[in-house]
């Protein structure tokens, strides 16, 4: 696909969000016959119901995106599955299960024959194809119903205007439109399903890294039935749907909104030391505040075997399935920061045993209260250092301490330095793209591509041309040696920040791998008074590679050593000091 393509995609992204403030008075908006509940109280999973239950969420999901009455806003899709879930439910055997159904999708009505729609051709800048389940397996649903799903599908006219999605302007990321709340935070065990099969067919037809995900996401539905039906409370069901947002492996994915539930049950209370998994082993790095004369008990590179008795390969077993991260590196990074679960308990007395100078201790210490706002007291291997310039005359550059217009400063301060490191050991919300374009590159040099949804073809993900740099050659750039430090904490825009600096000829990338999640985010409406998001583009190397869950290209590895942290050293940026100096 060319890149005027493209570009039409994102005006018509324009025209479907004008479309969409049009949808108020549409018959699926007005009809409020299920507008707080299912009325299904309770869901009894007996012989085959949960792979008649897995058939029904993966018809409910592509009726939803592909029938064009749906697309009109005819139908209200939550309360088409609310009336048609009680009759499965009741049904005695598979086979009138599957009766039940295809009369439900004969209600909705044959579409009219649609003489514009065309067959999606795959070429060489697809980047994925549409996966029905088991839609169109052999031998799962009649041949009869198979056949008049297969007519909606070549007849959907599937595409601008739709009232469940839509495209963002600027971007082409997805919008999912018209989701009701459902504000009750423990919902019925109807619309606890509903919760499942929204998110799960978004992933389905509109999630550009489902092909990146380590499990089969066909199985992942049936495998999460029982934890979404048997939920007993409102923190049950709030950990089913963290269970489920994991799945994705996306670090955007995790649970926002009326969740103070959750984050009690993970622990109000946190361990007064950081940690970090290095050299295979939890190692203290530094401390939140000195409480009972915890930096005396608890020193900088003492390795961690249990906490109140519970081996570390035991905790990374128990909070995998709940911990939102791209890749293992991020996730294990995730799992013991103040979001995480490992170093968190309702209990505020810990016992830890540590390593130290290769004696076993166990320690015994309170947990403080868990505070978003903590700041780091002394942390070996933070990134809390100030932009300066260091001895030999080079340029050290926090990323993370940025605000918009300070560049302006700093490239004053740079001026001159024989080297300028940048460090990208962070998160940071401020977009200065164009900032460090203008002052430190020298050629128009591609630096990505996007990976965007196909609004006509439910479930295809096409890869747009490179993204040219839009800055003219630049004789005034930045002259010395640069180098990116990066790790786990190097994610979303500055992970991509990084990307625009790989481009500058010359540039080194050196550290570890980084958290594997960038592109716009897509914002999930969930039941429950909850809202998740999840990466909605592809955003990949000029060359087409993957950057998603596999992070950054790295040119030297630099990992934080356990002898490192004991010294106090920050052998990352120690390393890239050294390169410099060569």
């Amino acid at each position: 696909m060319s890149l005027k393509g493209f570009i039409l995609i994102i005006v018509f992204g324009c025209l479907a969000a004008f479309q969409g403030r049009a949808q108020n008075n549409k018959p699926a908006s007005t009809d409020t016959s299920f507008a707080t509940s299912s009325r299904i109280t309770a869901i009894w999973l007996h012989d085959n119901k949960v792979k008649e239950l897995t058939n029904l969420g993966m018809l409910w999901g592509f009726i939803k995106y592909h029938h064009p009455a749906v697309a009109q806003g005819n139908i209200n899709m939550d309360a088409a599955l609310f009336t048609v879930l009680p009759q499965v439910l009741a049904a005695p055997n598979t086979d009138s299960a599957n009766s039940v159904m295809q009369r439900w999708i004969d209600g909705f009505g044959k579409p009219q024959p649609c003489t514009q729609c065309k067959q999606y051709e795959k070429s060489n800048v697809t980047k994925l194809m549409p996966d029905y389940g088991y839609l169109f397996e052999k031998d799962n649903l009649p041949i009869s119903l198979q056949e008049k799903l297969e007519y909606i599908r070549l007849n959907s006219g599937a595409g601008m205007g739709h009232y469940y999605i839509q495209i963002q302007p600027g971007t082409g990321i997805p919008i999912f439109t018209n989701e009701r709340q459902y504000e009750n935070p423990y919902p019925d065990a109807g619309v606890r399903l509903l919760s499942l099969f929204r998110f799960w067919n978004m992933i389905q037809y509109y999630y550009p890294h489902k092909h990146l995900v380590d499990a089969n996401w066909n199985q992942i539905l049936g495998q999460l039935i029982p934890t979404f039906c048997n939920a007993t409370n409102t923190i049950e069901y709030q950990m089913a749907c963290l269970k489920l947002l994991t799945r994705i492996q996306d670090a955007n994915a995790t649970l926002y909104g009326n969740t103070q539930p959750l984050n009690e049950a993970m622990g109000k209370y946190i361990l007064p030391f950081t940690a970090q998994f290095m050299e295979d082993r939890l190692v203290v790095t530094g401390h939140y505040k000195d409480q009972l004369n915890t930096k005396n008990n608890v020193k900088p590179g003492d390795i961690i075997e249990q906490i109140d008795g519970l081996g570390i390969l035991d905790l990374i077993r128990k909070y995998m399935d709940i911990t939102p991260a791209s890749n293992y590196e991020a996730k294990l990074h995730n799992m013991v920061s103040s979001t995480g679960a490992m170093l968190r308990s309702n209990t505020k007395e810990a016992t830890i045993t540590i390593i130290r100078d290769g004696k076993p201790q166990n320690i015994k210490l309170n947990r403080i209260e868990v505070d978003t706002t903590m700041q780091l007291v002394d942390d070996g291997i933070a990134t809390t250092k100030t932009t300066q310039i260091l001895p030999g005359n080079i340029g050290y550059l926090n990323h993370g301490s940025l605000a918009k217009g300070d560049l302006t400063k700093v490239k004053e301060m740079m001026a001159g330095t024989k080297g300028l490191i940048i460090d990208m050991r962070c998160y940071s919300r401020v977009y200065i793209m164009s900032e460090y374009k203008s002052w430190l590159k020298s050629t128009n040099a591609s630096y990505l591509r996007y990976a965007f949804m196909n609004i006509n073809h439910p479930g295809v993900f096409d890869i747009a041309p490179a993204v040219p740099s839009y800055n003219d050659a630049n004789e005034n750039s930045y002259k010395g040696k640069l180098i990116v430090l990066v790790d786990s904490r190097t994610k979303g825009t500055t992970e991509f920040h990084t990307m625009m600096l790989q481009s500058i000829p010359g540039v080194k990338l050196v550290g570890s791998t980084t958290a594997g999640t960038d592109g716009n985010r897509s914002e999930v409406t969930l039941p429950g008074g909850v809202y998740t998001y999840f990466s909605g583009h592809g955003v990949l190397y000029p060359g087409a590679t993957e950057t998603q869950h596999k992070g950054l290209r790295i040119d030297k590895e630099v990992r934080p050593s356990i002898a490192g942290i004991i010294a106090g050293k920050d052998e990352v940026l120690e390393a890239a000091i050294k390169m410099i100096n060569e």
